[in-house]
């Protein structure tokens, strides 16, 4: 993780040995968005890094947010596809609900890493861990979402 800046945007490194390519990847993301697209930090020098998290989230109005994966199974080929598509929702402990992110991987499995929090603004950039085949085998590839913590979220419904 390179951190978050002032504008929102949040940035990591990945480094990647796979199928004999290896090297280095750097990400940007503006987890503002609706559409979360690459983009470098305006201003580097503004970036600051935040420790890893695990759910539950705890806020100082006592809510409690823990991350939830609606998953559906039976992609087209059984052997590799096990994972059609997958949502992941944010869940308080008042019931209240938030839809953070949709995805349809090639994926054989998926689950909840933790979350960085941003140190300027009440937004957190969620970690999902996606396991796909690879060249010998399968491996780990991040996939991140970001979620404003201050809207969005929608009341129980009684």
């Amino acid at each position: 993780m390179l951190g978050w800046d002032t504008a929102g945007r949040f940035g990591y490194l990945e480094i990647r040995y796979d199928d004999g390519r290896g090297g280095y990847s750097v990400y940007f993301l503006e987890l503002w968005r609706a559409d979360i697209e690459g983009l470098g930090f305006g201003n580097p020098c503004l970036a600051r890094s935040v420790a890893f998290a695990h759910f539950p989230l705890a806020t100082d109005s006592g809510v409690e947010y823990f991350s939830d994966l609606d998953v559906v199974y039976g992609g087209e080929d059984p052997a590799f596809d096990n994972i059609q598509a997958y949502d992941l929702w944010l869940r308080g402990s008042d019931g209240s609900a938030k839809l953070v992110g949709s995805a349809e991987p090639r994926a054989v499995h998926v689950r909840v890493a933790g979350y960085f929090p941003s140190p300027f603004e009440n937004r957190i950039a969620v970690v999902l861990l996606e396991e796909r085949y690879s060249f010998e085998g399968t491996e780990l590839f991040p996939v991140i979402f970001g979620s404003n913590m201050s809207v969005g979220f929608q009341p129980a419904e009684n």
